[in-house]
């Protein structure tokens, strides 16, 4: 790939940008839904878009083994099954007349079993299974079409339906996927094109791992 204007992004390139973008796109999500929504929505949403843009910045590397974000993906995906499970275990148990302290009790251990289980078992699973690095996730159209189109039927299905909720969908569910879409368009740009902005981009190689 052609590369110009300096080193290659690393991460903590990808989200100081991110998170400028970020913030602009929460300062355009406020004025856009000032006097629309309450101002404490206004405030969480304009929050919410800036996070969003910010994680979108970072998530085309979760195709690169041991990146941050690939890490990050597969905590939270072992946590997220060791949670489903404790979730999955106390429903059951409901109904069957345990008493609540046993439930929730018996609904732990299987958490910490199935999060044991699971860190053994989900990050060679997903490396088997993710493409290689700068290949589909690594592409516009993926993450435009993936997230920003389903973005804009959201907004626009919801203004046709009679008394929809403004706040979880129109208002803070469509503008956080476009930005997290946006966020990740404009890491593969970082990556076509580079950038020699004074201190951002780092001036130093580092290893692939530390990415």
């Amino acid at each position: 790939m052609l590369w110009v204007g300096g080193p290659m992004p690393n991460y903590e390139t990808h989200l100081g940008f991110g998170s400028v973008f970020g913030v602009y796109a929460g300062a355009m999500y406020w004025k856009i839904f000032e006097g629309i929504i309450v101002p404490r929505d206004v405030i969480a949403g304009a929050l919410f878009v800036a996070g969003a843009f910010a994680l979108g910045s970072v998530l085309p590397d979760i195709d690169l083994h041991n990146s941050k974000p690939r890490k990050l993906l597969n905590f939270y995906t072992v946590i997220g099954l060791g949670g489903l499970a404790a979730y999955l275990t106390a429903t059951n148990l409901s109904g069957n007349g345990v008493e609540a302290t046993n439930r929730w009790a018996a609904a732990a251990a299987i958490a910490v079993f199935v999060i044991i289980l699971a860190a053994a078992i989900v990050p060679p699973v997903v490396q088997a299974v993710m493409p290689s690095h700068r290949g589909i996730v690594h592409s516009p159209l993926l993450w435009l079409i993936g997230l920003g189109y389903p973005a804009v039927r959201i907004w626009n299905d919801t203004l046709a339906i009679p008394g929809a909720s403004p706040v979880v969908d129109r208002a803070l569910l469509a503008p956080c996927m476009l930005a997290v879409a946006l966020g990740a368009v404009l890491h593969i740009c970082l990556d076509l094109f580079g950038t020699s902005i004074g201190g951002i981009s780092g001036n130093r190689r580092r290893p692939q791992s530390r990415w």
